[in-house]
């Protein structure tokens, strides 16, 4: 028993001779009840810090600022104010960017930046590593819920880009806030979004049947010095599908994605060498606009980019000197139409498509080309699934 009482005496000995022989030469303040007052540091505050003591001009009290938590500091070879906070069950000092209702803080040692909302009981809450001109989704949500009851900072956070000067802004000016609302309330625009979200889907299907004016110019290059014209009036059918989906928000039903398959076939025409038959299975994603969808007629505007399959016949005639040629061949295809929507359930469209070229190999390298441009008028009626 003797022998321990021995070594705490000792213990508590040694303890009191170090802080005492601690020397406490840098001077600076710690906030007591709002009101600042002077003494020394035990040594310089730095990342590599791990123990820090401060001792009071009036009293000679120390206190030890790593086992001492919420203590607000500041020392006067630096510019900033620190305070001390308990972490994951560690207390040091931080760095106290902005100070009030909502503070926001800086890890002396790891460089992370932290949040509270005191006001709210809130715990200290780390923000993920800012990413340069970036908006960080998770630190988005953090800080709508720190600033939640106050809607005038909270609904500026989704239009900024989150990094360190951001939050400062936002934390000011959520500590200036004009009103603070007693529990958590949607802005207008959340609840524009809130409202968005619950309506669902549109869906519909269209029939329809086309008319196309072909104009091609055909040659054969290495024999013809200028192309042949020929016009004719082909016809196909089609089926599109339509969806306007929930998260077009303020845009749905009136942009929509429509994917549509088509066949059309044109009647044979004759050039100098080849009477020609051709015959077109077309894909197709085109994004289609309403202007005035409340209204029985509805105009729209819509962009057509697809893949063209084409079933092609070139039959030599009497002229010819080259064989019959045949195939399939794929290209791509870009067209605009305009029309009207009736009562969502007819639309009647113009479509234009520009010109495209197609060559065929008739003998070795030689080809016969052809340009082909469509104008054409579309009908088709409609099979609407859901709306609202």
């Amino acid at each position: 028993m003797n022998k321990t009482y021995f070594a705490l005496a000792l213990l508590f000995t040694f303890s009191i001779n170090f802080i005492f022989s601690q020397n406490f030469t840098i001077p600076g303040e710690v906030s007591v009840d709002g009101e600042f007052k002077k003494g020394f540091f035990s040594e310089e505050l730095n990342e590599y810090t791990n123990s820090l003591n401060f001792k009071y001009s009036d009293s000679g009290e120390i206190i030890d600022l790593f086992n001492s938590e919420n203590i607000v500091f500041k020392i006067n070879s630096k510019r900033n104010l620190y305070k001390t906070l308990n972490v994951e069950g560690y207390i040091h000092p931080f760095i106290l960017i902005v100070d009030g209702k909502a503070s926001f803080y800086k890890d002396i040692k790891s460089k992370n930046f932290y949040i509270q909302n005191e006001s709210r009981n809130s715990k200290v809450v780390k923000l993920e590593p800012f990413k340069s001109s970036k908006k960080n989704s998770r630190n988005a949500g953090i800080l709508s819920l720190i600033f939640e009851d106050c809607i005038s900072v909270r609904s500026q956070i989704e239009k900024e880009d989150i990094n360190e000067s951001t939050v400062i802004q936002l934390t000011n000016g959520y500590n200036k806030c004009p009103e603070y609302a007693d529990g958590f309330q949607l802005s207008n625009k959340q609840k524009k979004e809130q409202e968005y979200l619950r309506q669902p889907s549109i869906y519909s299907l269209d029939f329809g049947g086309t008319l196309a004016f072909n104009n091609f110019d055909s040659q054969i290059p290495f024999l013809q010095n200028e192309s042949t014209k020929s016009n004719n009036v082909g016809y196909g059918a089609f089926v599109s599908f339509n969806v306007s989906p929930t998260y077009f928000n303020q845009l749905r039903d009136i942009l929509y994605f429509d994917i549509s398959v088509s066949y059309n076939i044109a009647p044979e025409f004759e050039v100098e060498f080849y009477d020609v038959s051709r015959a077109n299975f077309l894909i197709n994603v085109s994004p289609t606009y309403y202007f005035l969808r409340d209204r029985k007629l509805n105009p729209f505007a819509r962009a057509n980019f697809g893949i063209n399959y084409t079933n092609y016949e070139l039959v030599k005639n009497e002229e010819s000197i080259f064989r019959d040629v045949e195939g399939t061949r794929k290209s791509f295809i870009f067209g605009i139409e305009a029309g009207v929507q009736f009562n969502r359930q007819f639309e009647l469209a113009l479509l234009y498509q520009p010109k495209s070229k197609e060559k065929y190999t008739i003998f070795l390298n030689n080809t016969f080309e052809i340009d082909n441009s469509i104008i054409a008028l579309k009908a088709s009626y409609i099979i609407n699934f859901s709306k609202d």
